[in-house]
């Protein structure tokens, strides 16, 4: 208020950003996706395992801290602190049990479907190859009919 008057004024005020590391993982996978148009697959597909590795990196990381605070809880070494206890039991109900036979057949079938479509690459590779040596073979000891047709035909 200056003379009786409400007045806009702008005033800086002190603010920190903070993001979870899902957040910036989210943001980056954007930021390489926007720029893959000129890049091949497998240049896409080395930065998008590159990611997971750091992603799984991290995470590990973040357990080994979690692990450790509750150990140390555990020995009576680190203060208990109610609320952050009850978050990581929260934070764990959420993950599936790694334990259970549904994981284990999701597991099991996610590893039989790689598997076999390693196995149908192979396949197809081989099939590929057989096909291209049964063309170099017949080229090379084809019947004497083919071979005077191809002379005639090249005006030998």
């Amino acid at each position: 208020m200056v003379s009786d008057a409400p007045v806009l004024t702008f005033v800086q005020a002190p603010y920190t950003i903070e993001t979870g590391e899902a957040e910036r993982v989210a943001v980056d996978h954007v930021a390489r996706s926007v720029h893959t148009d000129a890049s091949s697959t497998a240049a896409q597909l080395c930065a998008h395992m590159a990611g997971l590795q750091g992603a799984t990196k991290m995470l590990a990381a973040r357990l080994r801290v979690l692990h450790e605070y509750v150990a140390g809880v555990a020995a009576g070494t680190t203060p208990h602190d109610h609320a952050l206890l009850r978050e990581i039991s929260a934070l764990l109900r959420q993950v599936p049990a790694a334990d259970s036979a549904a994981y284990e057949r999701g597991f099991m079938s996610d590893a039989n479907d790689t598997l076999l479509m390693g196995y149908l690459t192979s396949m197809t590779k081989g099939t590929a190859l057989t096909g291209t040596m049964a063309e170099a073979l017949n080229l090379a000891c084809g019947d004497k009919q083919s071979r005077r047709s191809t002379r005639s035909f090249f005006g030998a």
